[in-house]
């Protein structure tokens, strides 16, 4: 039996990267933890998400498809993952998850884990299961690494890292309903939007730059800015839709948090306390 461990963090869009297709992430304080048990032959993997029985299992088999190919082994077995990240609300969840099942089969297999590597394998699993539109380099990189970074998903290319420096607050409204990207195959009319975000970025400011792209994207999918607006009237350094949404994230001062969750309380939505995260997760 081969058994392996694999914990990748969170992130939150600064620019989405459907647009224009150059996209980035900073990473966030949340955990997505990956366990696998494998044997070297051919059979079914069964797959359990956290506690949620209705989960598609094609993105972990597709890591387990992935990275078999890659070391001409075929595989079988279990994979099982937990995450403090909602699934379908704009929030990582598939790109965080890919990183950490990579880690897990890569670590059962005693093969090296640099991130390069996990990044290529877990990009090719998205786009195999087809929960991805861009291949979301920026998301699954900020995901894994941690800080700011700036991709060409186009191109699978990694612009710019940045590292954020001390741990911000960020305070994540997360409605109940879902949206999963690969539904979302058209954002042209937030390209204006995206293009000024990007020249935000290109001159080092993030938080606005993401404030310019959530509501953009919120604006050209329909989804409420409110939200958004409220936090930035709260004292928000920066808010707006991460991803697609539907959720939006608050980056904040500790000064501000308490006002900025004072004023989602109306939602009546779960709001998520974490943090900025530079660097990697342990593995």
């Amino acid at each position: 039996m081969l058994v392996g461990e694999g914990r990748s963090g969170g992130a939150l869009t600064v620019v989405n990267a459907i647009p224009t297709g150059q996209g980035a992430a900073i990473g966030l304080d949340l955990e997505t933890t990956a366990h696998v048990e494998l044997t070297s032959e051919p059979g079914p993997v069964d797959v359990t998400v956290g506690d949620e029985p209705e989960a598609d299992p094609s993105l972990a088999q597709a890591c387990v498809d992935v990275v078999g190919e890659r070391y001409d082994e075929e595989l079988s077995g279990t994979v099982a993952t937990d995450s403090d990240i909602p699934i379908a609300r704009g929030l990582k969840s598939s790109s965080s998850a890919a990183n950490a099942i990579v880690l897990a089969i890569l670590d059962a297999l005693d093969e090296r884990r640099d991130p390069e590597l996990v990044l290529e394998l877990g990009l090719a699993a998205a786009r195999q299961a087809g929960v991805t539109v861009t291949g979301a380099l920026d998301d699954a990189a900020a995901s894994l690494l941690g800080g700011l970074v700036v991709t060409d998903n186009r191109e699978d290319e990694i612009l710019r890292r940045k590292p954020l420096g001390a741990s911000r607050p960020v305070l994540l409204l997360v409605p109940t309903s879902r949206r999963f990207t690969a539904d979302v195959d058209d954002l042209d009319q937030a390209r204006p939007a995206s293009e000024h975000a990007l020249d935000r970025l290109a001159e080092d400011d993030w938080p606005t730059a993401l404030t310019l792209n959530g509501l953009g994207v919120a604006a050209a999918l329909g989804s409420p800015m409110d939200p958004a607006y409220r936090a930035l009237t709260a004292g928000a350094q920066a808010a707006g839709l991460s991803g697609t949404g539907p959720a939006t994230g608050a980056v904040c001062s500790e000064q501000a948090t308490a006002a900025v969750r004072g004023a989602w309380q109306p939602y009546n939505s779960p709001i998520i306390t974490t943090g900025t995260r530079d660097g990697e997760v342990a593995r």
